[in-house]
This record gives C-alpha cells, structure tokens and sequence, in this order.
C-alpha cells in the first residue's frame, strides 16, 4: 500500500511538474510581446531595415535592403537561417594540367621539325580522300537540310496546337470570371440587405469594435520622422503639407517636415518602433468567435 501511494506520488509531482511548464510557456507566448523596429532612408539611394525579437531576444528575425534584400533568423544568438551564403571558391587549374600543354606542344614542334619524304602516290590518295570527304560532306548537307525542313514543319504543328490549347485555356478562364463575378453580386446584395436589419448592425458594430482595438494594438508606439519634399507646383506642395500636417497631433515633435516650394525633391528618413502582444489578440478574436450572434450569423450564412 505504501509503495502505491508512493507511484501515485511521484506521478502527480511529474503531472504538476508537465503542467507548470506548460502554464509556463503559455505565459511567456501570451505576455511576452514580439518587439518590432523599422528604419529607413532615402538620400543618394533607398536604405530599408527590419527588425523583430520575441521571447526576450531569443528569437531575432532580420531584414534589410540596400540594392537587395537580405534576410536572417536567429535562436539563442546563433544563426538558423540566413540569404547571404558564401559562393564556393573555384580551384585553379593544377600544375599537372600545365605540363601536360607544356608536353603536347613540344611534341607538335619536334614532329614538324622532323620532316617527311612525299611521294606521288601518297599525293594521289590524299586528293581520292579528299573527294570522297566531300562527297560525304554534300551527303550529310542534305540530309541536314531534308531533317530540318521535316523539323521546322513538327514546330508548326506543335505552335498549332499549343495556340489551340491556349484559346480553350482562356474560354475556360473567361467562364470562370464570369461565375466568380456573379457570386460576388450575391454576396454583395447579401451584405446589401443583412446591414439593413437592425439586428445584424450591432453585430456589425461589436466585430468593427473588437477589431479595431486588435489593430490598434499593433501599431507603432513610436514614430520619428524627418522629411524634405517638394513638387513642381507650390500649391500641391502646399496642399500635402496641410495634409501630413494633421498627423502633428498624434506623433507631436517627434515629426520633421521640410517643404521647398522651388524644386522637385524627396529625401528623408524614418524610424518606427512597437510591440504586438498575443494574448490581446487572442483575447478580441476570442470575444468575436465565441460570441452568439456572430455564431449564429455565420450558420445563416453557411446555409
């Protein structure tokens, strides 16, 4: 009895232990947030750069571009995965190989230097050679001419049918748009008179609600920005500065706006920083998918 209690002991520390290192992980996953940073500019040519970290610094996603993009992730400080690989290192020819040129060459030369009596037969046979390789020559040429006539005919048969093919490709795909198009109609005359009804509009206004409050949570908490602009017009310069004017409110003194009403210019740099936290978004998508109205919103709609 004593050596049961004891099993059951240990099995329910092994259980708590399990657990709390789940609770653990959970935790860290949820309120852990995934720090961003992103920088930027454009002076002589653009310059863009990326960072993310989650878990505390343990996982570190890296992207740049400067002519082209680059890109690395990082587990414990060490590099899983990165796009900048080293191109292997050709091999120079070997010694070996050179000699061997060296040796054909002098050969070459020797056998030249030799020399060798001609005769008139041996004068003979090589003008009968000669013909006869020419004769075959003029064989081959037709031959060659014949294949590439027959070839050039398959190629026309074989552009014909893939025209064809693609002519029936695109009555297929007009077909589809077509169907795709009046669905969409549907949908939209669906949409059309399920906002109309009262009910389904604070349906509406708790998803728009819940949504907003996840993308809210997403964005930038900081944001510096310096800029120089210019067009060709002063009144469309004039008219965008009012506009970017109004973002003042929201990022304050932490934004630099240089206008030239003269000349054509736009240069500047940028530097925007936030974090994302799971469990709030966990948390809105929960409330909008768990909610009764929206459950029985989409079994209306499924049906």
């Amino acid at each position: 009895m004593i050596v049961l209690l004891l099993i059951l002991k240990i099995i329910l520390i092994i259980i708590a232990v399990i657990l709390s290192v789940v609770m653990f992980l959970l935790i860290l996953i949820l309120f852990v947030p995934i720090c961003y940073n992103i920088k930027g500019e454009k002076y002589d040519e653009i310059v863009l750069e990326g960072k993310a970290s989650w878990l505390l610094d343990v996982i570190k996603l890296k992207i740049s571009f400067k002519k082209e993009v680059a890109y690395s992730i990082k587990v414990f400080w060490k590099t899983i995965y990165s796009s900048q690989v080293e191109e292997p290192v050709r091999k120079n020819k070997t010694s070996s190989n050179k000699k061997n040129v060296k040796e054909s060459k002098l050969e070459e030369k020797a056998y030249q230097e030799k020399g060798h009596d001609v005769n008139k037969d041996d004068i003979l046979k090589r003008a009968s050679n000669d013909t006869d390789k020419k004769t075959d020559k003029a064989k081959d040429d037709l031959k060659n001419t014949t294949t590439s006539f027959a070839k050039a005919e398959d190629n026309k048969k074989i552009k014909e049918k893939k025209v064809k093919k693609k002519n029936k490709k695109i009555k297929i795909k007009k077909k589809r748009v077509k169907e795709e198009s009046s669905n969409l109609k549907d949908v939209f005359h669906k949409i059309q008179a399920f906002l109309k009804e009262d009910y389904y509009k604070g349906v509406v206004k708790f998803v728009t609600n819940h949504g907003w409050k996840m993308i809210k949570s997403i964005l930038p908490r900081k944001i510096r920005l310096h800029l120089q602009f210019g067009t060709d017009d002063p009144a469309i310069t004039g008219y965008i500065l009012g506009v970017v004017s109004i973002f003042y409110a929201v990022t304050g003194n932490s934004m630099v706006i240089e206008p030239d009403f003269d000349k054509r210019i736009l240069k500047g740099n940028f530097d925007i920083k936030g974090r994302i936290f799971i469990f709030i978004l966990v948390y809105h998508a929960l409330k909008i998918i768990l909610d009764k109205r929206v459950k029985k919103l989409i079994a209306e709609y499924n049906h």
